[in-house]
């Protein structure tokens, strides 16, 4: 008989529903620990609402700390045609006035044309010719003109030298020598000039020139119109004259445009054999062999090589005259931006405001998500009293603390310019779940008359009456209060300067070439004779950009200074010459080091550790962790006050529970680790219960064997009887 069989044929009992019915009830253990990881899950599900609620309040938060993003400013101008502005937070409201008088632009030269860029030879037949030319006071690039170089030859050479100028050809549309080579320069200002040393092409790049006239197709006259003179306007022109009454030569009238024959001028010309200056230096005369007839036309190209001057942008901001080599008119107000895009002929406003409309959008924010965050949180926690029924959080400690600390925090005095206060006094109150009211009104009334107050509330602010003092941070930590600052040692720069001066009108006396290693690294630079320290400054200016590099090089009395960007002791680096002594840098043929040093100093008298121009409090100190920019160039003290408002109190609290490691996190892995226990125990029960299912079957197998056998006996002692009782 089969132990699975659903009826026992010896008793007739139902065996699988007996089992079934034995195991029901041994499982109850089971049922009991699948509803706790259940419930587990549904915790951890919880949870995980409330950090991802808590992150989204923490956002709108970052917004409320900083001080700086808390004093947004809006900036405008009255004329954004030619100013464009731009305000970080540490700009002071207020007006100013700007005109810009000139605009930066970066030289530009054009030679005169040639018919064919691509086959005419443009070389003089010099032997070892060369095109010389140098950008402001920058080493002379030369390039060698073979007796075969075209205008495109030498385009592609000035380019391939990438030295600071940009080669193009641009076709004019003359009816004669179209094609004309135009030297940019690649950067603006007064610095930009290009000047041509050598030239031994036919290209001319500095005196002006007047073409041939050339006579239209369609003309009926046949004879000569010759153009001549000393060209003297101050851009390039492109001449047209027409005959506006036919005639013989000394009778025939003509007007001139100096546009390319867009407008003509109201003086009438009369024709002449005698050359006659029709505008700009530029002479006209006419072969008598024929006759003029209306409507002839000649075009003659006066070319001034100069396209566009090299200049600096000059402005005049709050009746103060500034220069720039470039359009950025950045740190003349602090906090302000400026881009010149066009002069002006009146001066424009500059209006800096606080940007109201972005604080009351972010205490706004910060109701709305904390709401989020308390609602759910009362959610979660809730216990039905009439039915008898909790939700996932009842009872939780991680969850009440959270609820504690969240009222206690926006609830919280702060010390302000004005004495303690809360967020209630700006219209901020606290309803009796929790969650929060905000009253725009009060609101909008603290940020037009009470901003320091609103500020202070909100944010973490670190300030001083110093100048040289400038908050950087803190930590959870830091403790609130006045500090006491004492700067023993400023922080410097890793500085080097070169013994020479260099002769401002000759430059140096012979090339020379300098190596710079930071690092592991090492820069080499050369600088042609003549070079001027200008020059010098500037390319090494560019060249350290171009690298990344944050080293800056300066002109110090004609001196050369190379110094990193960055203070401290980490700033170090070496520079060593192929040339030394009188004109040269002065850097000498040994290699010099320079490094920066670390500020130092203390904070309410306990050593604070300094690195660069930061100084950081000690751990175990009262300061521990605020950290402060010091900008001072020599020892000083100060006083320091530190303050941390709702906002920053609430986003450091927050960090130890919504963090990784955080309260949330640890109790989310917790209740993974339970999860990780029930399994575990839910296995081993599941292990034991089949067991005992198969011992249950073993057990009434048994029965039903032994039932048989007696049923067996029976049948047989019956059929004895029977047969007894028959004889």
């Amino acid at each position: 008989m089969s132990i699975t069989s659903s009826v026992g044929l010896a008793t007739g009992i139902d065996i699988k529903a007996v089992v079934a019915a034995i195991m029901e009830a041994e499982r109850t253990p089971v049922k009991r620990l699948e509803y706790r990881k259940e419930l587990f899950a549904v915790q951890q599900e919880a949870y995980k609402v409330i950090g991802e609620l808590m992150s989204m309040m923490r956002n709108s938060l970052r917004n409320l700390d900083s001080a700086l993003d808390f004093g947004a400013k809006t900036v405008s101008t009255s004329n954004q045609d030619a100013i464009r502005v731009s305000a970080l937070a540490t700009a002071a409201e207020g007006r100013h006035s700007v005109e810009i008088l000139q605009v930066a632009q970066a030289e530009k030269r054009a030679s005169q044309g040639v018919s064919n860029d691509a086959a005419d030879t443009i070389s003089t037949g010099a032997p070892n010719g060369k095109f010389a030319f140098r950008v402001g006071g920058g080493s002379l690039v030369s390039i060698n003109v073979t007796a075969d170089m075209t205008m495109r030859d030498l385009r592609d050479a000035i380019n391939q030298q990438n030295a600071g100028v940009a080669a193009s050809i641009v076709n004019d549309g003359s009816a004669t020598n179209a094609y004309r080579l135009v030297l940019s320069a690649k950067t603006t200002g007064n610095d930009s000039a290009i000047s041509v040393a050598q030239n031994d092409t036919i290209l001319n790049f500095n005196t002006s020139t007047i073409e041939d006239a050339v006579a239209a197709k369609t003309n009926g006259y046949t004879g000569t119109a010759t153009a001549s003179g000393t060209f003297t306007g101050a851009q390039s022109r492109q001449i047209v004259v027409r005959v506006t009454e036919a005639g013989a030569v000394g009778a025939a009238k003509f007007k001139v445009s100096l546009d390319g024959g867009a407008t003509f001028q109201d003086t009438e010309y009369t024709a002449t054999e005698t050359a006659q200056d029709i505008g700009e230096g530029v002479m006209l005369a006419f072969s008598a062999d024929d006759d003029l007839e209306t409507g002839d036309t000649f075009s003659i190209d006066a070319l001034n090589p100069l396209l566009q001057k090299a200049q600096n942008t000059i402005a005049k901001i709050d009746g103060i005259t500034v220069s720039r080599s470039g359009t950025d008119l950045s740190n003349v107000v602090s906090g302000l931006t400026i881009t010149a895009l066009q002069t002006t002929t009146t001066a424009a406003t500059i209006t800096i405001a606080s940007d109201k409309s972005a604080i009351s959008a972010n205490v706004a924010e910060f109701v709305a998500t904390y709401n989020q965050l308390r609602t759910q949180i009362n959610t979660l926690t809730q216990f039905d009293v009439e039915k008898g029924t909790a939700q996932p959080l009842f009872g939780e400690s991680a969850v009440r603390s959270i609820q504690t600390e969240l009222s206690n925090l926006v609830s919280r005095g702060v010390a302000t310019k004005d004495g303690r206060k809360s967020i209630a006094s700006i219209g901020i109150s606290t309803l009796r779940d929790g969650t929060l009211s905000l009253d725009t009104s009060k609101l909008t009334d603290a940020i037009s008359n009470d901003y320091d107050t609103l500020r202070q509330l909100f944010a973490t602010v670190g300030e001083s009456q110093s100048e040289y003092l400038t908050y950087a941070g803190s930590s959870t930590k830091t403790a609130e209060g006045k500090y006491n600052i004492n700067i023993t040692q400023a922080a410097t720069r890793a500085s080097l300067t070169g013994a020479e001066t260099v002769n401002a009108l000759t430059g140096l006396a012979q090339s020379e070439n300098i190596r710079i290693t930071y690092g592991n690294a090492t820069y080499s630079y050369a600088f042609a004779a003549g070079t001027k320290i200008g020059a010098i400054v500037a390319d090494l200016n560019a060249a350290f950009e171009k690298a990344g590099l944050a080293f800056e090089a300066l002109d110090d009395g004609g001196k050369l200074t190379i110094r990193t960007s960055l203070y401290g002791s980490k700033q170090e680096f070496s520079v060593v010459s192929n040339r030394s002594g009188a004109g040269s840098l002065g850097i000498g043929t040994a290699a010099q080091t320079a490094k920066g040093l670390d500020v130092a100093g203390t904070i309410n008298g306990q050593a604070a550790r300094g690195d660069g121009q930061t100084l950081t409090g000690s751990t175990g100190t009262k300061a521990e962790g605020l950290k402060i920019l010091i900008t001072a160039s020599a020892p000083m003290q100060a006083s320091f006050t530190f303050s941390r408002g709702v906002a920053g109190a609430m986003l450091q609290r927050t960090l130890d529970y919504a963090s990784s490691g955080g309260l949330i996190d640890i109790r989310r892995q917790g209740l993974d680790d339970r999860i990780a226990q029930v399994d575990t125990q839910i296995s081993a029960l599941e292990r034991r219960l089949t067991s005992r299912e198969q011992t249950l079957y073993n057990q009434f197998y048994q029965m039903e064997k032994l039932v048989s056998q007696y049923q067996s006996q029976a049948s047989s002692i019956s059929g004895l009887m029977a047969s007894l009782t028959k004889k």
